[in-house]
C-alpha cells in the first residue's frame, strides 16, 4: 500500500468520524456518499452510506449508480471490489476480498487477493458476508445471513444459505427500468 492509498484510507476514516452524527436519511446518506466518492476507484452517482460503514482500501473499489450501503456494513478490499449500478446492501454486510495465508498447519504472514463482484440489480440481505471468488450475476436476491464463496451462474435468482446456493429463479413482472 504507497502513500496515496494510506491517505485515503485515512480520509475515509475521518469521514466516518465526522458523520457519525448525522442521522441516516436519504440526504446525508447522499453527503456521505460523495464524500465517499473522492477516495473510491470508480464512483456513480447517487451513491448513499449510512452510518458506522466501514470502506477499507478504497482504491479498489468500484461502485455504480445508486447504491445503497445500509449500517453497519464492512467493505474490506485488499482485492478488487466491483458493485454494478442499483444495487441495495442490508445492514451488516461484509465483502471480503481477501484472506490471510494458510500454509496447511498454521497462519503464516501475508494474504491472498482475489475479487468480488456484484452486478447490476441485485439485493444483498442483512447479515450476508461476500468473500474472495463471489460473484452475484444480474437481478439476484442473497437471503440474509448467506454466506457466499462463488461464482454463481443463473441471474433472476435467489441465493441463500451457508454456503448459499441457488434456490429458485425469481419472476419478473415488470421489466421496465
Amino acid at each position: 500500500m504507497n502513500f496515496t492509498d494510506k491517505l485515503k484510507l485515512f480520509y475515509c476514516w475521518l469521514v466516518r468520524l465526522a458523520t457519525a452524527w448525522l442521522p441516516d436519511v436519504p440526504v446525508f446518506q447522499s453527503f456521505r456518499g460523495a464524500l465517499y466518492a473522492v477516495a473510491i476507484k470508480k464512483c456513480g452517482t447517487r451513491f448513499r452510506v449510512c452510518h458506522n460503514v466501514i470502506i477499507n482500501r478504497p482504491e479498489l473499489l468500484e461502485v455504480g449508480d445508486n447504491v445503497y450501503f445500509a449500517p453497519g456494513c464492512v467493505i474490506a478490499g485488499g482485492g478488487e471490489i466491483r458493485i454494478g449500478s442499483n444495487v441495495l446492501f442490508g445492514p451488516n454486510v461484509v465483502i471480503a476480498a481477501a484472506n490471510h495465508k494458510f500454509d496447511g498447519t498454521s497462519f503464516v504472514n501475508g494474504y491472498v487477493f482475489g475479487k468480488v463482484v456484484v452486478a447490476d440489480n441485485c439485493w444483498i440481505g442483512a447479515n450476508v458476508s461476500l468473500l474472495m471468488g463471489t460473484n452475484v450475476p444480474a437481478s439476484c436476491i442473497v437471503g440474509a445471513g448467506s454466506v457466499c464463496n462463488k461464482r454463481f451462474e443463473a441471474p433472476f435468482a435467489l441465493y441463500a444459505g451457508n454456503p448459499a446456493k441457488f434456490v429458485k429463479t425469481l419472476k419478473v413482472e415488470n421489466t421496465e427500468l
